[in-house]
């Protein structure tokens, strides 16, 4: 059981970073872990009506898996977000995780690949042991890296192996455990392994008006008071949500520049 002191929580939050949580030898090179209780700035995250309907049909499941296990009923709490890069996959991951107040276990699928594609399985057996054991936001990120479809002119055996290890190692999750796959490439996994996730969420860019809205409260939060028109100017230009924050830290860099 892992362990986080008063000081470095307070140290963590003056720098708005998030605390990395130390984790078991075997995983600690491709998997990592971060308590966000102190460190997630929720002012500064946008969460449209879309990505709100998840979290409330996330919560209410978790809310009600021991009752269900009670009753032998097992109810995998797993979505596959797909989308665009930049759109806020991972940052939903982290929000959920803040929210519900338990660790965030982040695992990329493109840097567990071992040079040694034997070893891959294994691994994502060890990460999904460790996550039964310890209650967090378990989240696999471009599973494109590895959950492509099965029986392609150009597959290649040892991945489709991995792949079936993927699923077996889903197959053995509870209903206590939270789990978030994020994709850019949704058209090319796997189907029997999309139909492992209850819950298939697209993550679409920010509408014009989701957009102002969250650059007017980041900025606000920030301590920026700022027209309608000059933040519509400095987000003018950003497509994705990854980019509304772009500008608006590229405008406090531009502000405080010149201020000094």
């Amino acid at each position: 059981k892992m362990t986080i002191t008063f000081a470095d929580k307070m140290l963590s939050k003056l720098r708005a970073e998030p605390t990395m949580l130390t984790l078991p030898a075997n995983i600690s090179s491709f998997a990592k872990m971060e308590d966000l209780s102190n460190t997630f700035m929720e002012n500064r995250y946008y969460l449209s009506e879309r990505e709100e309907e998840l979290y409330k049909s996330i919560t209410k499941a978790d809310n009600i898996g021991k009752k269900l296990a009670e009753k032998r009923i097992r109810c995998l709490n797993a979505s596959l977000l797909y989308g665009d890069s930049g759109t806020g996959k991972t940052t939903f991951g982290r929000f959920l995780a803040y929210k519900l107040d338990i660790p965030f276990l982040y695992l990329n699928f493109s840097y567990l690949i071992s040079s040694l594609l034997g070893k891959t399985g294994q691994n994502i057996q060890l990460v999904f042991d460790y996550a039964k054991q310890q209650r967090c936001v378990l989240m696999l990120d471009e599973l494109d890296a590895i959950g492509i479809e099965r029986g392609g002119i150009n597959e290649v055996g040892e991945m489709s192996r991995i792949v079936i290890a993927l699923m077996q190692a889903l197959d053995t999750l509870g209903n206590d455990v939270i789990l978030l796959a994020a994709t850019n490439r949704y058209d090319i996994i796997d189907n029997a392994l999309k139909r492992r996730f209850p819950r298939k969420h697209q993550v679409v860019p920010l509408t014009a008006k989701e957009k102002f809205a969250f650059g007017k409260a980041y900025l606000s939060d920030c301590g920026y008071d700022l027209s309608a028109e000059e933040i519509a100017a400095i987000i003018s230009t950003a497509e994705k949500q990854s980019e509304v924050e772009n500008r608006i830290i590229q405008y406090i860099i531009d502000y405080e520049s010149e201020v000094r």
